[in-house]
């Protein structure tokens, strides 16, 4: 997802333009043969397993609720590249035009993929076997072609799962260059290098990626995102009201149209993904919002600054 939105800037941001564009081709090599490999088995057979429920697999319960959440949970995850072009908002010309464009495209675009590649898979793999599965499109391209493609695809997957890692750590390292810039994170992280990059933020969350893959994915994708959702994403629906208020000193180069309706669905939309997830990402999400309160008020203070900066005047 964060390699369309920026390739979708390739004009914008010209130099990590060209990389990603090299990149996403190698993507393309692995979403396109499972693609148009399970629209012709469609075409052939019919879709099959795909709609193989029992009676009542869609009625509205609780464990139906509960699922739906965690299901989300994941699928937000696929989607979260959609906004990593924000991150090098910085380095686009004319944002207020640019940014929005692109993250409409790529959203639009992946959806479609996302929706095109699970379809194929459930319509050639059972989803009962599919939920089973560790290695779910080798096991589909097996079926369709034979070993050799299951193994071919699996180099593919590997390039694409990289591929992902670029635009993510490229966004990531910003952050807290950026809160260090601004004097609200660790001088030394301000530092660029020759070449124009925050080298130490960017080997600073490579790193800690790299110990995060250290860990069952599933659990580490879980607790991620909870976090991020009670950090970030439900923050951020009561900062964007508190600027609109309280803030009218500042530039205001985006529209949102019909405010704050789509705040009220995207703080109800976060808030249901976030209950649902289980009690124990719930409590992760939760010590991680009170940890980083309270390194902050330590980092202020040992700084010699109040605990918390008070807010400008309008």
């Amino acid at each position: 997802m964060g390699v369309l939105t920026i390739v979708l800037l390739y004009r914008q941001i010209r130099a990590i333009g060209k990389l990603m564009l090299l990149l996403w081709v190698g993507m393309l090599l692995a979403v396109v043969p499972v693609i148009v490999g399970g629209l012709i088995h469609l075409a052939r057979f019919g879709p099959g397993p795909a709609f193989d429920f029992p009676p009542g697999a869609f009625s509205f319960t609780l464990g139906f609720a509960l699922g739906l959440g965690r299901a989300m949970l994941i699928a937000m995850f696929d989607f979260l590249g959609y906004y990593s072009v924000c991150y090098v908002g910085g380095e686009v010309r004319n944002p207020e035009r640019t940014l929005p464009r692109a993250i409409f495209c790529s959203v639009i675009g992946v959806a479609l993929i996302y929706s095109l590649m699970n379809f194929c898979v459930i319509s050639v793999v059972p989803w009962r076997e599919a939920m089973q599965s560790k290695l779910i499109i080798a096991d589909y391209m097996q079926r369709l072609y034979g070993v050799w493609a299951a193994r071919a695809i699996t180099i593919l997957v590997l390039w694409s799962a990289y591929v992902s890692a670029v635009p993510v750590l490229l966004g990531y390292s910003r952050i807290p260059y950026a809160a260090a810039l601004d004097g609200h994170f660790f001088k030394p992280f301000a530092r660029l290098h020759a070449a124009g990059f925050p080298y130490l933020s960017l080997l600073v969350m490579g790193g800690l990626a790299i110990v995060a893959g250290l860990f069952n994915l599933e659990w580490v994708i879980s607790a991620m995102l909870t976090g991020r959702i009670l950090i970030q994403f439900i923050a951020q629906v009561f900062a964007v009201h508190y600027l609109r208020k309280h803030r009218t000193d500042l530039e205001r180069p985006f529209k949102a149209w019909l405010y704050p309706v789509p705040n009220a669905i995207a703080l109800l939309g976060w808030s249901y993904i976030f209950l649902t997830s289980g009690w124990g990402f719930i409590l992760f999400g939760t010590l991680t919002l009170a940890a980083g309160v309270l390194v902050f008020w330590i980092w202020r203070r040992s700084s010699g600054l109040p605990a918390f900066p008070a807010p400008p005047s309008s």
